[in-house]
Protein backbone atom coordinates (compact mmCIF):
# COMPACT_ATOMS: atom_id res chain seq x y z
CA UNK A 1 0.00 0.00 0.00
CA UNK A 2 3.22 2.25 0.85
CA UNK A 3 4.24 2.02 -2.54
CA UNK A 4 0.99 2.43 -4.13
CA UNK A 5 1.08 6.11 -2.27
CA UNK A 6 4.34 6.99 -3.15
CA UNK A 7 3.99 5.94 -6.76
CA UNK A 8 1.25 8.07 -7.07
CA UNK A 9 2.94 10.77 -5.35
CA UNK A 10 5.80 10.66 -7.69
CA UNK A 11 3.41 10.74 -10.88
CA UNK A 12 1.88 13.76 -9.68
CA UNK A 13 4.59 15.84 -8.81
CA UNK A 14 6.23 15.34 -11.81
CA UNK A 15 3.33 15.93 -14.08
CA UNK A 16 2.94 19.16 -12.26
CA UNK A 17 6.25 19.98 -12.04
CA UNK A 18 6.40 19.16 -16.33
CA UNK A 19 2.97 20.93 -16.59
CA UNK A 20 4.74 24.26 -15.05
CA UNK A 21 7.87 23.77 -17.15
CA UNK A 22 5.78 23.76 -20.22
CA UNK A 23 3.73 26.64 -18.83
CA UNK A 24 7.30 29.26 -18.55
CA UNK A 25 8.75 27.50 -21.58
CA UNK A 26 5.59 29.24 -23.66
CA UNK A 27 6.15 32.24 -21.30
CA UNK A 28 9.51 32.89 -23.17
CA UNK A 29 8.29 32.12 -26.52
CA UNK A 30 8.05 36.05 -27.62
CA UNK A 31 11.81 36.28 -26.39
CA UNK A 32 12.44 34.20 -30.08
CA UNK A 33 10.43 36.85 -31.81
CA UNK A 34 12.88 39.61 -31.36
CA UNK A 35 12.78 42.12 -34.91
CA UNK A 36 16.15 44.24 -34.20
CA UNK A 37 19.20 43.09 -32.75
CA UNK A 38 20.47 46.04 -30.81
CA UNK A 39 23.65 47.80 -31.76
CA UNK A 40 26.66 46.00 -29.96
CA UNK A 41 25.02 42.94 -29.14
CA UNK A 42 27.52 40.01 -29.64
CA UNK A 43 26.19 36.66 -30.79
CA UNK A 44 26.82 35.15 -27.17
CA UNK A 45 24.55 37.78 -25.87
CA UNK A 46 22.19 37.00 -28.28
CA UNK A 47 22.59 33.10 -27.11
CA UNK A 48 22.15 33.68 -23.26
CA UNK A 49 18.59 35.74 -24.28
CA UNK A 50 17.48 32.75 -26.55
CA UNK A 51 18.40 30.58 -23.42
CA UNK A 52 15.18 28.94 -21.97
CA UNK A 53 15.05 25.71 -19.71
CA UNK A 54 12.23 23.10 -21.26
CA UNK A 55 10.71 20.34 -19.82
CA UNK A 56 13.09 18.05 -21.97
CA UNK A 57 16.26 19.55 -20.72
CA UNK A 58 14.39 19.14 -16.87
CA UNK A 59 14.10 15.35 -17.86
CA UNK A 60 17.54 15.05 -19.06
CA UNK A 61 19.23 16.63 -15.98
CA UNK A 62 17.44 13.97 -13.45
CA UNK A 63 20.16 11.59 -15.42
CA UNK A 64 22.88 13.42 -15.86
CA UNK A 65 24.30 15.45 -13.23
CA UNK A 66 24.90 18.97 -13.98
CA UNK A 67 23.35 19.27 -17.42
CA UNK A 68 21.32 22.51 -17.04
CA UNK A 69 24.55 24.17 -15.73
CA UNK A 70 26.48 23.04 -18.82
CA UNK A 71 23.89 24.38 -20.84
CA UNK A 72 23.97 27.57 -19.54
CA UNK A 73 27.81 27.97 -20.02
CA UNK A 74 28.44 27.25 -15.95
CA UNK A 75 31.08 24.83 -15.76
CA UNK A 76 33.17 25.24 -12.54
CA UNK A 77 29.05 24.47 -11.39
CA UNK A 78 28.01 21.40 -13.22
CA UNK A 79 31.33 19.74 -12.79
CA UNK A 80 30.39 20.37 -8.81
CA UNK A 81 27.07 18.59 -8.92
CA UNK A 82 28.26 16.56 -11.27
CA UNK A 83 31.05 15.09 -9.03
CA UNK A 84 28.53 14.97 -5.66
CA UNK A 85 25.38 13.16 -7.88
CA UNK A 86 28.04 10.80 -8.86
CA UNK A 87 29.49 10.64 -5.55
CA UNK A 88 26.12 10.20 -4.02
CA UNK A 89 24.87 7.45 -6.37
CA UNK A 90 28.51 5.78 -5.68
CA UNK A 91 27.25 5.32 -1.94
CA UNK A 92 23.71 3.74 -3.02
CA UNK A 93 25.29 1.01 -5.57
CA UNK A 94 27.81 0.37 -2.30
CA UNK A 95 25.29 -0.07 0.18
CA UNK A 96 22.99 -1.78 -2.45
CA UNK A 97 25.56 -4.42 -3.54
CA UNK A 98 27.12 -4.68 0.54
CA UNK A 99 23.22 -5.26 1.16
CA UNK A 100 22.93 -8.58 -1.25
CA UNK A 101 26.80 -9.83 -0.40
CA UNK A 102 25.57 -9.66 3.43
CA UNK A 103 22.43 -10.61 3.35
CA UNK A 104 21.80 -12.32 0.10
CA UNK A 105 18.69 -9.66 -0.58
CA UNK A 106 18.39 -6.31 -1.96
CA UNK A 107 15.54 -5.85 0.22
CA UNK A 108 16.96 -2.77 2.32
CA UNK A 109 13.86 -2.25 4.32
CA UNK A 110 13.45 -5.37 5.98
CA UNK A 111 16.77 -6.08 8.78
CA UNK A 112 17.01 -9.57 10.48
CA UNK A 113 16.13 -9.81 14.02
CA UNK A 114 18.21 -12.43 14.83
CA UNK A 115 21.36 -11.25 14.27
CA UNK A 116 22.40 -7.83 15.68
CA UNK A 117 25.05 -7.44 13.26
CA UNK A 118 23.27 -8.50 10.40
CA UNK A 119 20.49 -6.23 11.47
CA UNK A 120 23.07 -3.39 12.34
CA UNK A 121 24.28 -3.66 8.84
CA UNK A 122 21.05 -3.62 7.39
CA UNK A 123 20.14 -0.38 8.75
CA UNK A 124 23.87 1.42 7.76
CA UNK A 125 23.43 0.26 3.96
CA UNK A 126 19.54 1.72 4.54
CA UNK A 127 20.72 5.04 5.42
CA UNK A 128 23.66 5.14 3.09
CA UNK A 129 21.25 4.26 0.59
CA UNK A 130 18.86 6.81 1.84
CA UNK A 131 21.43 9.29 2.01
CA UNK A 132 22.68 9.07 -1.35
CA UNK A 133 19.31 9.02 -2.75
CA UNK A 134 18.63 12.93 -0.67
CA UNK A 135 21.54 13.96 -2.04
CA UNK A 136 20.98 13.07 -5.53
CA UNK A 137 17.65 14.96 -5.48
CA UNK A 138 19.14 17.76 -3.71
CA UNK A 139 21.62 18.00 -6.64
CA UNK A 140 18.94 17.93 -9.26
CA UNK A 141 17.13 20.53 -7.37
CA UNK A 142 19.75 22.94 -7.33
CA UNK A 143 20.95 22.10 -10.83
CA UNK A 144 17.10 23.10 -11.98
CA UNK A 145 16.28 26.14 -9.60
CA UNK A 146 20.30 27.82 -9.98
CA UNK A 147 20.07 27.37 -13.77
CA UNK A 148 16.54 28.83 -14.35
CA UNK A 149 17.63 31.87 -11.70
CA UNK A 150 20.81 32.26 -14.05
CA UNK A 151 19.37 32.27 -16.68
CA UNK A 152 16.77 34.60 -15.89
CA UNK A 153 19.52 36.63 -14.32
CA UNK A 154 21.18 37.00 -17.45
CA UNK A 155 18.53 37.86 -19.39
CA UNK A 156 17.87 40.50 -17.41
CA UNK A 157 21.42 42.17 -17.33
CA UNK A 158 21.27 41.46 -21.15
CA UNK A 159 18.18 43.43 -21.30
CA UNK A 160 19.05 46.60 -19.31
CA UNK A 161 22.22 46.77 -20.64
CA UNK A 162 21.18 47.84 -24.45
CA UNK A 163 17.79 49.30 -22.45
CA UNK A 164 15.45 46.75 -24.18
CA UNK A 165 11.95 48.25 -23.09
CA UNK A 166 9.23 45.15 -22.22
CA UNK A 167 5.88 46.68 -23.24
CA UNK A 168 2.51 44.80 -21.51
CA UNK A 169 -0.35 44.79 -23.61
CA UNK A 170 -3.44 44.01 -22.04
CA UNK A 171 -6.13 42.25 -24.71
CA UNK A 172 -8.93 39.78 -24.32
CA UNK A 173 -7.67 36.18 -24.48
CA UNK A 174 -9.80 33.52 -25.90
CA UNK A 175 -8.69 30.05 -24.50
CA UNK A 176 -9.32 27.54 -27.22
CA UNK A 177 -8.26 24.62 -25.09
CA UNK A 178 -11.90 24.63 -23.80
CA UNK A 179 -15.39 23.83 -25.02
CA UNK A 180 -16.58 27.18 -23.79
CA UNK A 181 -14.25 30.28 -24.31
CA UNK A 182 -12.85 31.86 -21.36
CA UNK A 183 -11.95 35.44 -21.36
CA UNK A 184 -9.02 36.52 -19.43
CA UNK A 185 -6.55 38.78 -19.40
CA UNK A 186 -3.24 38.49 -20.97
CA UNK A 187 0.23 40.26 -20.91
CA UNK A 188 2.37 39.80 -23.96
CA UNK A 189 6.03 40.75 -23.56
CA UNK A 190 7.03 42.46 -26.99
CA UNK A 191 10.76 44.09 -27.69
Amino acid sequence: MKNIFFFLFVMIFSVSSFAQSIENSQRYNGVKEIVGIPDGMTYNEFLKVQREITWQRIAAAAFIPGYLHFYTDHNKEGYYILAARLIASGVMVFAAVDQLNYTNSLNLFSVASDFDSVQTRSERNLLLFLGGTVVNFIGFAIDWTHSDWIIENERNQIYYKYGLKIKANVRPNLSFYQKKPVYGINLVVSF
